[in-house]
């Protein structure tokens, strides 16, 4: 009687799997500028809030005045963690709103000190939002003041300043090309001088410019 033989299956050896590797993650930046001109401060920022997959446009340069007393006028604006803005642009008003509180550049410093401080202690984990901001007041008798606040340290900015686009040679290069000898005539030539740095910081690889047109409003 014949006995089958059992059946011979061939056996293919399987590859080790090996997981993709994960692109790196883009961080959002944020920009934001601060500039001193002849007839005031500029804040200006870029207008998009991006999260893990959306992205949407929103408010990030705020202002705050005393209705009734226009002896002074301030603004906000930053880089980071838009929530973390909103409780410094609300605990600002407090400070600012205080009855009998003279509102003057000294005051004003401290408080932004405080409220950034803040801001910043609710900071517990590297993965937790950073966030920087800058602060423009105009006193009572039309004085102008930018205040920067940086890595948790407030300064006098003298004449203009960058948030969000770090170190870097973008950094440097827009130092080139942008005036720094003397403050902007007018506020018309800082805004096209503040957005072209937004531009260029947003980009990914930022082109030379024409100096002679950035230099439009100078004499």
């Amino acid at each position: 009687m014949a006995v089958p033989l059992p059946t011979v299956l061939s056996y293919r050896r399987q590859k080790s799997y090996i997981p993709p590797t994960p692109k790196p993650r883009t961080k959002a930046v944020t920009i934001a500028v601060g500039m001193h001109t002849s007839s005031g401060i500029i804040l200006c920022s870029d207008s998009q809030i991006t999260g893990a997959g959306y992205k949407y446009p929103d408010k990030k340069v705020f202002s705050i005045t005393l209705e009734g007393k226009p002896d002074w006028s301030l603004g906000l604006t930053y880089s980071g963690d838009p929530q973390k803005m909103t409780r410094i642009y609300e605990q600002m008003k407090d400070h600012l709103f205080q009855p009998s509180i003279e509102v003057n550049s000294e005051y004003v410093k401290a408080s932004f000190e405080a409220v950034l401080s803040e801001a910043r202690n609710a900071i517990v984990t590297h993965s937790d939002p950073d966030i920087d901001a800058l602060c423009g007041f105009i006193d009572k008798d039309g004085k102008s003041i930018l205040f920067t606040g940086k890595n948790g340290v407030v300064s006098e900015t003298a004449k203009w300043v960058i948030l969000g686009a770090g170190d870097a040679s973008l950094t440097r290069y827009l130092q080139k090309v942008i005036p720094m000898s003397r403050i902007l005539e007018d506020i018309a030539t800082g805004l096209i001088v503040c957005a072209y740095i937004i531009k260029q910081a947003l980009s990914d690889h930022p082109k030379p410019a024409n100096e002679g047109h950035l230099k439009t409003g100078q004499r």
